[in-house]
């Protein structure tokens, strides 16, 4: 099995009003401040790998 580069990373955990569309009429997370440090700037495409937990 291949090894991961999983640096940077990040948990986010989503919070009702911003996972659930009948609870919120938000568009955007919370922490996007955070990420967009991890991240940079200007936006591009890269691959990201996600795991739900819980």
């Amino acid at each position: 099995m291949a090894a991961l580069n999983l640096s940077p990373a990040c948990i986010k955990t989503l919070f009702a009003v911003e996972a659930e569309p009948n609870r919120s009429n938000q568009h955007e997370l919370n922490g996007v401040a955070q990420l967009k440090t991890i991240l940079g700037l200007p936006r591009r495409p890269f691959n990201a790998r996600f795991s739900i937990r819980g």
